[in-house]
């Protein structure tokens, strides 16, 4: 298709169609080099002579504009070209709810609980924000969707949950004349109210949700009748959506989507956010955390060759992604490649081989593990031997958490302590004739306990030994010497096992292990992990550099420092990490010169770039990207 010039952008290719405008792809041309890829969404042309739509459009896009969530598309611009209004928003390479869900049928799957839930739980939280934004170039009060379906909830390639076309509904039902078609496209997601002429409001969006969350975790329609039969049942009474919610769900569940989809607005959630308090509960109920790297899975699975063209399309034009569109993201990244013996789940962004191109750099982050099942049994040893030894004084105390944590984290729940050695408590034996002293009586009262917390910690029941560890020093906080290195190799667990699902909980759990025991590797480096995902660059540059000053071989922490040097374009620096890399000779080394190659082609080393384009493709010859570069750069 040929590009078509609307104003000030260019227009690539059309990407869809709805019943206000047309959508395409597009990008406002700058400096060369910093190009933007956008979405433009512009008015059908019958309609842009149609005041109570312009009106509408417009005066929605003008607050819009000033919506800034994790959550929503961000619109960036609107306004009027060639007469036709338009807005420009994210381009988000992913596809729709809706695209998702046939897919999945398609193969005979079905999305798992906790997708389902994260989906929601996200879109409720962008609903909570947009209802309470205030600002003061807005002059508006609160935003309703209004029309909230499979259609317009986004997914990213990383598995990042984008809502859009916001107040759309509000122009079908205020501003266009054929209302019965308007509903008839819009059911099951309509709220009854609504078809009944009620204006939209928040309870009108807990219904859209309710009926989301029920189709999402059924697998099937909330509704068993043609669309003109449902309008005509909804116009009598006649329909009760909650006569589909399926007994064999469990209570809580069943009462979330009763709350929800009531068709009295009364009988509903008042707004998103009294639905997002229950539906977080329901996660804690049934141990599920919210986390989108599942989700990237199935985009990969289901859509990575498509997606992947999308990105390289834009790598290969130097085009910046904007927003969130192609940045960086854990969930973009593959599964490992084998099994880390302390970690028994996949590591935080996923430990594994992905391909992330961002601002025009294809770049390879593969964050690796480390086995270190020897250290946990040097933490078992020591305190099992503890009453055998005398107690020797070291340089560690108690400490308040350092400033680098006090930004990012939060303390652990239960009282803890800062102080690390692997000597212990004097018992009445070492020395003859010594009096039994106060500190090895009560080494001696809590040894059961002790045991108890080593044995939870050897069988790797991380949760119990961090409770266990932390009564004993809250009752007798003398024996920190004592317990200080078995109760940081259970943080430490811990906060492995949970960093996918609570990567929040995770951080506060490895800062905390990380105090007690600076020199863990595994802490630091799943640290740095969790630092990245949460684009803490510069808490996550400090614990790879500790990673490397334990471990100058450690080639992982080198390919990530260039990783985040890449992503805040400090492109000098990512090179130097990248050829530490190099010179280390990683069994992926054909990714790190590639990934070096694309540095140094931002910093205009085009010879370099193209001789570490042959390095990598002459390592690895199945490396498609370094031989579709390499040949673009070349020419051969």
């Amino acid at each position: 298709m040929e590009t078509v010039e609307f104003g000030k952008y260019l227009l690539l290719r059309q990407i869809g169609m709805g019943r206000i405008g047309q959508l395409w792809k597009a990008k406002v041309l700058g400096v060369k080099g910093l190009e933007k890829f956008l979405a433009i969404k512009r008015v059908h042309p019958h309609l842009s002579t149609e005041r109570a739509v312009i009106d509408i459009f417009m005066e929605s896009a003008s607050s819009l504009v000033h919506l800034q969530h994790e959550n929503i598309v961000r619109v960036y611009d609107f306004g009027t070209a060639e007469g036709t209004p338009y807005i420009a928003m994210d381009f988000v390479v992913g596809k729709d709810l809706d695209h998702l869900m046939k897919a999945l049928r398609g193969k005979g799957q079905a999305l798992g609980i906790e997708e389902a839930l994260f989906i929601v739980t996200q879109v409720c939280s962008a609903l909570d924000f947009a209802y309470n934004f205030k600002d003061n170039e807005a002059a508006t009060g609160k935003i309703i969707h209004g029309g909230i379906r499979p259609q317009n909830v986004m997914i990213s390639k990383n598995g990042e949950i984008k809502l859009t076309d916001f107040c759309i509904s509000r122009i079908l039902f205020e501003a266009v004349e054929d209302k019965q078609g308007t509903f008839e496209k819009t059911l099951p997601y309509l709220a009854p109210e609504v078809v009944k002429g009620a204006p939209l409001d928040e309870t009108a969006d807990v219904f859209c949700l309710g009926v989301l969350l029920c189709e999402l975790v059924t697998g099937r329609s909330l509704s068993n009748c043609s669309p003109p039969e449902l309008v005509s049942r909804i116009g009598s009474d006649q329909w009760d959506p909650r006569e589909m919610i399926p007994e064999d769900l469990s209570p809580s569940l069943q009462d979330i989507l009763g709350r929800s989809i009531a068709p009295d607005p009364s009988d509903r959630y008042q707004t998103p956010g009294q639905m997002l308090v229950d539906l977080e509960e329901y996660g804690k109920e049934i141990g599920c955390g919210a986390e989108g790297k599942a989700l990237a899975e199935y985009m990969d699975n289901l859509f990575g060759e498509e997606l992947l063209e999308e990105q390289e399309e834009e790598g290969l034009e130097d085009e910046v992604a904007q927003g969130g569109a192609l940045g960086p993201s854990v969930g973009q990244l593959k599964k490992a490649r084998g099994p880390l013996e302390l970690l028994k789940k996949k590591a935080v962004l996923a430990g594994g081989i992905a391909l992330i191109i961002i601002v025009a750099l294809v770049l390879v982050f593969w964050p690796r593990g480390r086995q270190t099942d020897s250290s946990r049994g040097n933490a078992l040893q020591t305190a099992q031997t503890a009453e055998e030894k005398p107690q020797t004084e070291v340089g560690a105390s108690q400490e308040a958490p350092s400033a680098e944590e006090q930004g990012g984290t939060q303390p652990v729940e239960r009282e803890a302590v800062s102080a690390t050695t692997t000597e212990k408590a004097p018992t009445e034996t070492e020395t003859a004739g010594q009096v039994e002293t106060p500190l090895s009586q009560k080494a001696k009262e809590m040894k059961p306990r002790i045991d108890e917390g080593l044995k939870a910690l050897e069988e790797e029941r991380y949760q119990e030994a961090v409770r266990a560890f932390e009564s004993i020093l809250k009752e007798a906080p003398e024996l920190k010497e004592n317990v200080t290195a078995p109760y940081a190799q259970a943080l430490e667990g811990l906060g492995l096992k949970l960093e996918d699902k609570q990567p929040k909980k995770a951080i506060r759990l490895l800062a905390k292990a990380t105090e007690l025991n600076p020199e863990s590797i595994e802490a630091n480096f799943h640290l740095g992990l969790l630092y990245v995902e949460a684009k803490q660059y510069p808490k996550a540059i400090k614990r790879y550099e500790k990673v490397i000053q334990l471990d100058p071989q450690y080639a992982d922490a080198y390919f990530n420092l260039g990783y985040i040097y890449a992503v805040t374009k400090k492109y000098d620096k990512a090179e130097e990490a990248y050829k530490h890399v190099v010179d280390l000779a990683p069994p992926y080394l054909d990714e790190a010169l590639f990934n070096l190659a694309m540095v140094q082609k931002r910093l205009g080393k085009k010879d370099e770039c193209i001789e570490n384009l042959k390095r990598a493709v002459i390592v690895n010859p199945k490396n498609k990207l370094a031989k579709k570069y390499l040949k673009k750069l070349s020419g051969k």
